[in-house]
């Protein structure tokens, strides 16, 4: 709820998928800068790919795509390559955005795709983390303003929430702890204690988030 009244807080449809891929990407702020094109359009050449599935007779199209982030936090402050998994649904988005003129402008000043960000801030050039920072605070005050949300939303909360996403879906594993470390490599954790902090939840939440038998 709280996603969907920040994209409804945005006035451009660069705001609109840039939020949604933080989001569904679980990313930091100072990667969004470091996403390329080529990283987004690799991700969709998976998505058009045919598949066999167990037991299927037709092709199998993923609605799932890995998408290829240079990370942060690597050692010596070095970038820590990892993909994380976006739904087909954003990339198509991001891919709406990127056909606009004002993008194929800025693109124009890049010589290679996988030189070329994934998104332009409003002057031209590659977000930033305070950047970033500024944007959903923009968002979070708009939407404070019209009483869609009552407090701020940080990037990071965001990459919460993707977070949770992961820990709740049935698409990624059998159990809950398959669901937490699919979330260390997605989102990019050396230690698997700094994923842990996911399952430090209140009751009402985690009751959300397990079958009715309590198991996990």
């Amino acid at each position: 709820q709280d996603l969907k009244s920040l994209i409804q807080s945005t006035i451009s449809e660069r705001e609109r998928s840039l939020v949604q891929t933080i989001f569904d990407a679980g990313l930091r702020r100072s990667e969004v800068g470091r996403v390329t094109l080529d990283a987004v359009n690799k991700a969709l050449g998976f998505s058009r790919a045919n598949f066999i599935a167990e037991n299927e007779d037709d092709w199998v199209h993923p609605d799932y795509c890995p998408l290829y982030i240079d990370g942060s936090k690597g050692r010596g402050n070095e970038f820590k390559p990892r993909y994380s998994i976006v739904s087909k649904s954003t990339l198509e988005r991001i891919k709406r955005y990127h056909a606009t003129p004002l993008y194929r402008k800025y693109a124009r000043r890049y010589e290679s795709a996988d030189a070329t960000p994934c998104f332009f801030n409003s002057e031209g050039r590659p977000f930033n983390a305070d950047s970033i920072s500024k944007l959903l605070e923009r968002l979070s005050n708009r939407a404070i303003k019209s009483r869609r949300i009552e407090r701020m939303i940080s990037p990071h909360k965001l990459r919460h929430g993707h977070a949770y996403e992961i820990l709740r879906s049935p698409d990624f594993g059998d159990s809950y702890l398959d669901n937490l470390v699919k979330a260390q490599m997605l989102l990019g954790h050396e230690r698997n204690t700094t994923t842990e902090t996911y399952t430090r939840i209140p009751q009402d939440i985690f009751r959300m988030l397990s079958p009715t038998t309590g198991e996990i």
